[in-house]
């Protein structure tokens, strides 16, 4: 089957698909959650997202790679909660509000989040000191 629209082969005219890339940090985050970090390969990756191996490396240049993009992902999403959160506690503060509920629901929330995260928290505690490609995503992390 080809595309009139293209070049002629059905794989180089297709656009390329973002959930893709999803779909194998997905995959990255359950096999560091059922076996640890030392069990994320492309092959597991790529088998556990569904796709051929080659398309692993169409989105990441090695196991490094991908684990970086996997805490870039948490950790984008752990800075969109704290700042949000804190813009909420900021205009409690200012208008004259009660904000120790607000606070007490912040902190529940981050120890919920970092318990139903055990594969951030497993990458955390073992990468925070390291050199690891997880390790150099914590540090520029904490110099935002």
């Amino acid at each position: 089957m080809t595309d009139d629209s293209g070049s002629g082969h059905p794989a180089r005219d297709r656009p390329r698909r973002s959930g893709v890339r999803d779909r194998l940090l997905d995959a990255t985050l359950e096999i560091i959650r059922d076996g640890g970090i030392a069990a994320v390969t492309p092959t597991a990756v790529a088998r556990r997202a569904g796709i051929l191996q080659p398309n692993f490396y169409a989105h990441f240049r090695n196991s490094d790679d991908c684990l970086a993009a996997a805490a870039e992902r948490i950790l984008g999403r752990f800075q969109t909660f704290n700042t949000e959160a804190f813009r909420e506690l900021r205009a409690a503060v200012e208008a004259g509000r009660p904000h120790a509920e607000l606070n007490r629901r912040y902190h529940r929330e981050v120890l919920d989040t970092l318990l139903s995260e055990r594969a951030f928290s497993e990458l955390y505690l073992r990468h925070r000191n390291g050199t690891s490609a997880f390790a150099r995503v914590l540090v520029r992390f904490r110099r935002s």
